[in-house]
């Protein structure tokens, strides 16, 4: 692993689709997306703002969508952004010492539906069908219900980005 090297950090879900995620990809060498099954979120590795006309080709009409890293200026006519969301990418460089009180639970298939209320209730429209496909889910519940869920959303060959609802 090398983690002196935070520039994939810039743009992790192109770096995902090409490394660990790949599996997950749809896409060309300047655009690439997850499956539609899997996520809305996509990459780009260009400044070409024509590279942004390639977005049909990943998108379905209507399905909104997430664009992680740098953008091109101003979207193709038929898109619209509805906003802009400035997010802080934090490096874990040292364990963190926890005390664990409560049950963690290792989600698999039986938990798909409730997984997926909860995360579109915190997050509508970041979760899809198959959103858990190969992944480590963890959480808590109380009473039989999930009341916090831990994931990884991206992955790259040095670095895993973690989720939390």
């Amino acid at each position: 692993m090398n983690m002196n090297d935070t520039s994939k950090l810039d743009n992790p879900a192109w770096h995902s689709l090409n490394e660990a995620h790949r599996r997950f990809a749809v896409g060309d060498e300047e655009l690439k997306f997850y499956l539609p099954n899997i996520a809305p979120f996509g990459g780009i590795n260009s400044g070409d703002r024509q590279v942004l006309r390639k977005l049909d080709d990943c998108i379905q009409t209507d399905e909104p969508f997430f664009i992680i890293g740098n953008l091109p200026d101003l979207p193709p006519e038929n898109y619209v952004v509805h906003f802009e969301l400035i997010c802080a990418q934090m490096i874990q460089t040292e364990p963190i010492e926890v005390s664990v009180t409560e049950e963690i639970i290792y989600l698999n298939d039986a938990y798909n539906e409730p997984l997926t209320e909860l995360v579109n209730q915190v997050q509508p429209g970041y979760f899809r069908k198959d959103t858990s496909d190969g992944r480590l889910f963890l959480a808590f519940s109380k009473k039989e219900k999930l009341v916090a869920v831990t994931s990884e959303r991206m992955r790259m060959d040095d670095f895993v980005e973690i989720a939390l609802w």
